[in-house]
């Protein structure tokens, strides 16, 4: 990503052995670009459903998530789910 000019690389102020990652203008443009197309993607697999049809198969999959993290989580032996995800 940095090769592509959509993240910028630069040390740490206090921890020499870290860098921060930081987006470019241009890196901004394509992460606008693929929220767009994520939503005219999801608009168009749900658009026969009803508003409370929508929420319905959001609360399911959601539980659905968090039964795979769960599952997850005991496999690999850490007890935790992984980080959290924002879906919205």
């Amino acid at each position: 990503m940095e090769r592509d000019g959509l993240v910028e690389r630069v040390r740490h102020p206090s921890d020499r052995r870290a860098f921060l990652l930081t987006l470019t203008e241009e890196g901004a443009r394509c992460h606008r670009e693929a929220e767009e197309l994520d939503r005219a993607a999801l608009a168009a697999a749900t658009g026969a459903l009803s508003g409370a049809e929508r929420e319905q198969l959001r609360a399911l999959l959601g539980r659905i998530r968090a039964a795979v993290d769960t599952e997850g989580a005991a496999a690999d032996g850490t007890g935790t789910a992984g980080p959290e995800r924002d879906d919205d």
